[in-house]
C-alpha cells in the first residue's frame, strides 16, 4: 500500500533533535572541525551509527539525507513532473539545472563504501534512465513510495562556483526492486510562494529497478 503523504507539523521533541544534531554537526568549510555527534542523538533521530572510517562530511550528508526524507514525508512539494514515455531519458535531460558538477564523493548505507567520483562517473549519475517517475501527484499523497524508506545512497556534488547539488537513492524492504532517486539541484530547504511546504525540492523522482541501480553503483566504483 502506497504511504499516502499528509502535512505535519513537526512535534517539538524531533524539531528539537533535528535542531541539537544540526548544532553539533557545525563543520567548517573545509570539513575538519566537528563536536562529536551524541549516541542519544543518533538515537532520537534512528540513525545507524556509521563506522569510524565515515568522514565527518559523510556523517553530515547522512543526517542531511535523512532530513530531508522527514521532511519530503511530512511535508510533500509540488512539482511539475512529465510522465514520459520509455525512451531511457537521461536524468539530466529532465533536471538541467542539475548541471555538470566538476567533483562528486559519496557512500552507501549498506557496505559503507566510499566513493569519489571522476568525470566519468558523474557522467553515469547524469544519465541515468530517468523515464520511470515515482512522483504520482500532490493530490495522490505526493510519491509512491512506503513508509518505510531509508538512505541506501548518499552522494555529494561540487560544482565549478563551490555550490553543491545532491543525488540520494532510498530502498525499502517491502519494495526491494525497487530504488528511489532524488537529484537536489538546490540542496537549501525552502518553502513555495505561499511558505508552505517547508523543505528540499528535488527537481525528479526516479524509479529505478535493481539492475539499474547495481549498474549505477558499479559505474561510480569503476
Amino acid at each position: 500500500m502506497l504511504y499516502q503523504l499528509k502535512e505535519t507539523t513537526v512535534n517539538n521533541q524531533m524539531g528539537a533533535a533535528l535542531t541539537t544534531a544540526l548544532n553539533e554537526l557545525e563543520i567548517s568549510a573545509i570539513h575538519l572541525a566537528a563536536t562529536p555527534v551524541s549516541t542519544a542523538t543518533l538515537n532520537a533521530l534512528s540513525i545507524e551509527k556509521p563506522e569510524l572510517t565515515s568522514t565527518l562530511h559523510q556523517l553530515k550528508r547522512h543526517l542531511q539525507g535523512w532530513i530531508s526524507r522527514f521532511l519530503l514525508l511530512t511535508q510533500p512539494l509540488l512539482f511539475g513532473f512529465v510522465f514520459l514515455a520509455p525512451t531511457n531519458t537521461p536524468m539530466i535531460n529532465i533536471c538541467p539545472q542539475f548541471g555538470v558538477p566538476v567533483a562528486g564523493m559519496g557512500y552507501d548505507t549498506t557496505t559503507w563504501t566510499d566513493y569519489n567520483l571522476d568525470a566519468q562517473a558523474i557522467q553515469a549519475v547524469l544519465n541515468i534512465n530517468s523515464d520511470h517517475s515515482f512522483w504520482v501527484g500532490y493530490e495522490n499523497g505526493g510519491f509512491a513510495w512506503t513508509n518505510d524508506v531509508m538512505p541506501e545512497l548518499t552522494l555529494t556534488f561540487t560544482m565549478a562556483d563551490g555550490s553543491e547539488r545532491w543525488f540520494d537513492v532510498f530502498w525499502s524492504e517491502q519494495t526491494p526492486d525497487a530504488y528511489y532517486a532524488l537529484p537536489f539541484a538546490n540542496p537549501t530547504p525552502y518553502a513555495d510562494n505561499n511558505g508552505e511546504h517547508y523543505g528540499t525540492h528535488p527537481c525528479a523522482a526516479i524509479l529505478m529497478t535493481a539492475p539499474e541501480y547495481q549498474a549505477l553503483l558499479a559505474a561510480i566504483s569503476a
